[in-house]
């Protein structure tokens, strides 16, 4: 097949495609995707028509290339860049975590739990330092502050106001982790080796609570595989396992020093639970409600402690 050169090649060319795809010469369009198989991008531009120009890219001057890069707004360099939407998003988001604080110190009056600490200003003010700190870790892994993240948890109309499910699991997901304390079968449990010494029952409780985690954890991992590219999953695991390894290694350290007693407190544990919980998803929106009604019950009924205390010597009882 001979191909005519001059104005009229390049449209014969194409109808020659597009009427005789089995004779199209084996060649490659660098404008095309390279890999069948690789999964198409949001960002990626479309192909462009056989007969467009070449067009030769060529490094823009530094400058330009330099002021391109800086352009954060319509003011330059110096324009506001975050939408203040996302600023609305984490005030109500901090505002619900206020709200449950207030509702844990309520329920604490009522001796739920029973070991309820008081606060004072001080230790209140610490306390919110800590939650609100970790509060804005958890809405950024979370995605509270995105849109659509945002429109997902708190929609309170429609076939389905998720919202009100939402509201209501999170308040009620703390007073009611501080009413086990009020039974004697359930206030005793603590994953430690001289309780699952005792009987087999506790054994049984630990597999559990095991279990469920392990079903939250492939479960929201599983979502993170299937929906999302490559890149998307790697960024998923890697910012919860980064976390998760820190305390992992903060807890070896301090279990391997002498004179220091280790307690993993419950908030810490439900803030590591509800990192998971960034998809749209009813399963992911109990967990990220539960895991956070967890994490600001464990501060507001007891405190933000470290989790190591320094052993006290019998010595020092004498002086």
């Amino acid at each position: 097949m001979e191909v005519e050169l001059g104005p009229a090649g390049p449209a014969a060319w194409q109808r020659q495609l597009v009427m005789d795809p089995m004779q199209r010469p084996p060649t490659w369009d660098p404008m095309q995707r390279p890999l069948a198989w690789a999964r198409p991008s949001a960002f990626a531009a479309p192909p462009l028509p056989f007969n467009a120009p070449l067009q030769v890219e060529t490094e823009a001057p530094r400058d330009e290339a330099r002021q391109s890069f800086l352009d954060l707004g319509h003011d330059g360099r110096h324009g506001h860049r975050v939408p203040w939407r996302q600023y609305v998003s984490l005030a109500v988001w901090y505002l619900l975590l206020v709200m449950e604080y207030i509702v844990v110190r309520i329920v604490c009056q009522f001796d739920i739990p029973r070991d309820c600490k008081p606060h004072g200003n001080l230790d209140t003010i610490f306390d919110l330092q800590v939650m609100f700190m970790m509060g804005f870790m958890l809405a950024i892994l979370t995605g509270v502050h995105m849109p659509d993240r945002f429109a997902y948890l708190f929609c309170f109309k429609g076939p389905r106001p998720r919202g009100i499910a939402f509201l209501l699991v999170m308040v009620v997901s703390g007073p009611v982790w501080g009413s086990l304390d009020t039974i004697d079968s359930l206030s005793r449990i603590s994953f430690t080796s001289s309780f699952f010494e005792e009987s087999f029952v506790n054994v049984l409780i630990g597999l559990a609570f095991g279990a469920a985690a392990a079903f939250l954890l492939l479960w929201h991992f599983y979502c993170a595989f299937m929906h999302n590219q490559i890149s998307g999953f790697l960024a998923y695991s890697g910012s919860r396992l980064s976390i998760w390894i820190f305390y992992g290694v903060y807890l070896y350290i301090a279990a391997t020093t002498t004179n220091v007693e280790v307690h993993l407190h419950h908030y810490v544990i439900g803030f590591l639970i509800a990192i998971l919980a960034e998809f749209n998803h009813p399963i992911s929106l109990v967990v990220l409600a539960a895991g956070t009604g967890i994490f600001v019950q464990g501060i507001s009924a007891y405190h933000a402690d470290a989790l190591t205390e320094e052993k006290k010597h019998l010595l020092a009882l004498f002086f």
